[in-house]
């Protein structure tokens, strides 16, 4: 199929009035992963992403729908983490630290992170 002709068989629900049912297949994103186990996602999220998304996906577990993911959002995943932990960090810090100095600042501050990615993506 050429580039741009794709056909998306999808319906847009509306996550707050919704009841997801068992027969329902959702695919979960990055954003909605990361909204839903980071524990500092608070920082970047606004408060529908922390309330209304969590809701809606413990409501799917509950009623046995199928929630479906790519392990190619892991990458996506541990970057969008890295990246909040430096701005949390940069926070009270002049100048501002880029990423792979960040990187290196503190082996300390890597194993942290990557135990964070850990955390979220479940594995022990």
């Amino acid at each position: 199929m050429p580039s741009g002709s794709y056909t998306i068989k999808a319906d847009v629900i509306d996550i707050t009035s919704d009841v997801p049912q068992q027969e329902d297949i959702f695919f979960v994103d990055t954003n909605i992963w990361y909204w839903l186990t980071y524990s500092n996602a608070s920082h970047t999220a606004q408060p529908y992403q922390l309330n209304d998304y969590p809701n809606y996906i413990s409501s799917a577990l509950t009623n046995a729908s199928t929630l479906c993911y790519s392990e190619l959002l892991l990458p996506e995943l541990a970057h969008i983490i890295e990246k909040t932990e430096r701005e949390i960090f940069n926070v009270s810090r002049s100048p501002k630290l880029k990423a792979k100095d960040f990187r290196r600042l503190s082996p300390s501050i890597r194993t942290s992170i990557a135990n964070e990615v850990k955390v979220v993506w479940g594995i022990r």
